[in-house]
Formats: structure tokens, C-alpha cells, sequence
């Protein structure tokens, strides 16, 4: 019987960092990091895990997406925003005073991220998996 080898592509993830597919993740100073594995080589300057349901279903709850630094660059791109303390993937939108938070699960509506409030666009969300569990 002939097996398969597949090569694996190690990932630190900060661990105690999520993108927040829901109603928002606080920040912490400190960062964990925590080792997985991938099928695919991915460029990213950082990689997180994705808690919740509002970019389902294209981003699954417990996936890991792939972030590059960045800021806003046109309406609708997948980004990583801090704001209020907390970490979000939403798709994003320029407003005439801060910007618009939009899920693309229909069940979760948009936030308005006000300039005020300083959100800061982290980066563009350039990939995701599912860490594969049995290696």
C-alpha cells in the first residue's frame, strides 16, 4: 500500500489574541503563542485565532487567519480592526466619520466604528485554515 507524505508548515498563532467573528475579544499586552500545522505555505506577518460565527460561512469559529500589516486600502476587504480594547475580522467600509463593520453572516448586524474611538485597521485578512489536529 502506498502512503501519501504531505508536508506540513509549521504556525505560531498568538494564543491569547482571537478575532472576534461576534461582539468583540479584548487585547492583551502579553502574547502567548501556541504551535500548529498547516498543509499550505501562507505569507502573513501575524496569525490569530477567529472566535465566533459572524464571518461564517467563509470563516469557521476556531480557524486561524492569516494577517498583513496594513491599513484601509477599498470598501469591502477582509481586515483585522482594533477597536474599544477588542479585536475584530469584519469586512470593512470607509464612512464619512469612521468606518463600517460588516459580517457577512446576515444574522449579526453592522458595527459603526467612529473615529473618535481611534479603530485602527491592523491588517488585511490574506488567508485561513483549520489547523489539522492529528500529525
Amino acid at each position: 500500500m502506498e502512503q501519501k507524505v504531505i508536508p506540513l508548515f509549521s504556525v505560531h498563532v498568538l494564543d491569547n489574541v482571537a478575532l472576534s467573528a461576534g461582539h468583540g475579544n479584548g487585547i492583551w499586552d502579553e502574547y502567548e503563542t501556541k504551535e500548529v500545522f498547516t498543509d499550505k505555505e501562507h505569507l502573513y506577518d501575524v496569525a490569530t485565532w477567529i472566535d465566533g460565527h459572524s464571518m461564517e460561512p467563509v470563516y469557521q469559529d476556531g480557524e486561524v487567519a492569516f494577517i498583513r500589516e496594513g491599513g484601509f486600502d477599498y470598501d469591502g476587504a477582509v481586515k483585522a480592526v482594533a477597536w474599544n480594547e477588542q479585536l475584530y475580522i469584519k469586512k470593512v467600509y470607509l464612512e464619512d466619520n469612521g468606518f463600517r463593520l460588516a459580517s457577512i453572516n446576515k444574522d449579526y448586524p453592522d458595527k459603526f466604528a467612529s473615529a473618535g474611538d481611534e479603530p485602527r485597521i491592523v491588517g488585511k485578512i490574506v488567508g485561513h485554515f483549520m489547523p489539522i489536529k492529528d500529525i
